[in-house]
């Protein structure tokens, strides 16, 4: 197989025409890693493309690979040969072809100036969210003429939108005589960026970069913005996205782990990736908004045991000894005794084998 084959042929294809920006449509791998002749669409079953995007899938599937791919797309050394993009802008198709007698130079540009850019997992260590909001200002005041009480309130707006989606008491309050930037809670007490928590400063890195970057019709590529996250701001982080995407008309595509995520995730949104004798495999997932998180682990994520592997092993040899109506033996009184005293009497499959049992016992 040439070089050519093994690094993949790519073809994406992109959203309506009357949308200005970047939007991928389709996309084909021929042969690159583990994506052999991958095709993977982006529209729903209505023939609408979802504002944002959510992978997911086991650990090994893809997923980070996928967004690097889509990032790194280019007419570099190392991607020379037939794979091209076929990308729409401003209303007028244009092919970008990775053979370099075939460069599409206007699409090039367009495509890597701006027109995708990629949150890693590690972006939180890339991005100075302090020098990020003191330069934001400085913007708003210096080149657009804002007095600095309505740079304020725009930032304040920002950030208070934020944390009030996702219920969080912090709000932005301003820029001290040192020039530090400072937040307040609802007591009016002031602390600095480095106060906050570690989650609250990921929220902040990776979406207050969004807003304060003002992007728009871009293609926006997000590895794992749960990390760090408390479940509660998991749940309602995508509508933040959501919201963003649909304001500034750009696609938004996220890789996730994260059950509370997927179940915030509108079900025509969601692409579920496996892997199948080494070849990644696609396909949708209908049914994932307001699920239970256990359903989610799964039937989504293929988490075999939702219990430590030990205690689950206890409830099936339990499960067993009932269907054989080996009710009163030692073993099963034994187990039940330890399951018991980990779990509490109130375990509520604990109380439903309870009522098996008596069932069962009538019957006999």
């Amino acid at each position: 197989m040439s070089d050519v084959e093994q690094q993949g042929r790519l073809f994406m294809s992109m959203s309506d025409v009357k949308q200005e920006g970047l939007k991928i449509r389709t996309l084909f791998i021929h042969n690159y890693r583990m994506f052999h002749d991958f095709k993977l669409t982006f529209l729903d079953k209505d023939h609408k493309l979802p504002a944002v995007t959510v992978l997911s899938g086991i650990n090994g599937c893809g997923k980070t690979t996928l967004l690097e791919y889509i990032n790194r797309f280019d007419t570099s050394p190392q991607f020379d040969g037939e794979d091209h993009i076929e990308i729409f802008l401003q209303g007028k198709p244009f092919t970008i072809y990775k053979d370099s007698k075939k460069k599409h130079t206007q699409g090039i540009r367009e495509y890597k100036s701006g027109g995708v850019i990629y949150y890693p997992v590690d972006c939180g260590n890339i991005i100075n969210l302090e020098e990020k909001i003191k330069s934001y200002l400085d913007e708003l005041m210096f080149e657009q003429d804002y007095k600095a009480s309505e740079a304020y309130r725009v930032l304040r707006t920002h950030i208070n939108k934020i944390f009030s989606t996702l219920q969080l008491k912090i709000y932005f309050g301003g820029v001290d005589k040192h020039k530090n930037i400072y937040f307040e809670n609802d007591n009016k007490e002031h602390f600095s960026i480095n106060a906050l928590s570690t989650g609250e400063k990921t929220l902040l890195t990776k979406v207050l970069d969004l807003y304060l970057s003002d992007i728009k019709n871009s293609i926006i590529l997000i590895d794992e913005p749960e990390l760090s996250l408390h479940p509660t701001w998991q749940n309602n982080i995508l509508q933040l996205y959501e919201n963003f995407a649909e304001n500034n008309n750009n696609q938004i595509i996220v890789a996730t782990h994260s059950p509370h995520i997927l179940a915030s995730a509108k079900s025509n949104s969601i692409l579920l990736l496996s892997l199948n004798k080494g070849k990644v495999d696609v396909s949708g997932f209908d049914q994932s908004y307001g699920l239970e998180f256990s359903t989610i682990l799964t039937n989504i994520m293929g988490v075999k045991h939702l219990r430590t592997p030990k205690i689950e092993e206890q409830f099936e040899t339990i499960k067993k000894l009932i269907a054989s109506e080996a009710f009163e033996t030692t073993t099963l009184k034994d187990l039940w005794k330890n399951l018991e005293q980990h779990l509490g009497s109130n375990d509520i499959d604990l109380n439903l084998l309870k009522m098996e049992i008596e069932m069962k016992k009538k019957n006999v």
